[in-house]
């Protein structure tokens, strides 16, 4: 009787790892944005990174930010 039960245990943590597994993969696929070869994506708003730090972002006299992606990235 108690191997059944270690058996269930183990089915339900095992669903539960199969079941979160698919949300993170469906919430990271529908988060990563590609470009083709002749495209780049351009991202804006406050909080992109640090200038200084990162050489795809790029920042006016107004101090508005804005970023730029050949490829592919993440949104």
């Amino acid at each position: 009787m108690d191997i059944v039960f270690i058996f269930i245990i183990l089915g339900v943590v095992a669903a539960l790892v199969l079941i979160f597994g698919l949300i993170g993969f469906i919430y990271v696929k529908r988060r990563y944005k590609t470009a083709t070869s002749n495209e780049a994506l351009i991202i804006t708003g406050p909080n992109l990174g640090d200038p200084e730090k990162d050489n795809r972002i790029f920042q006016d006299d107004n101090g508005r930010s804005m970023k730029i992606i050949r490829g592919g990235g993440n949104v």
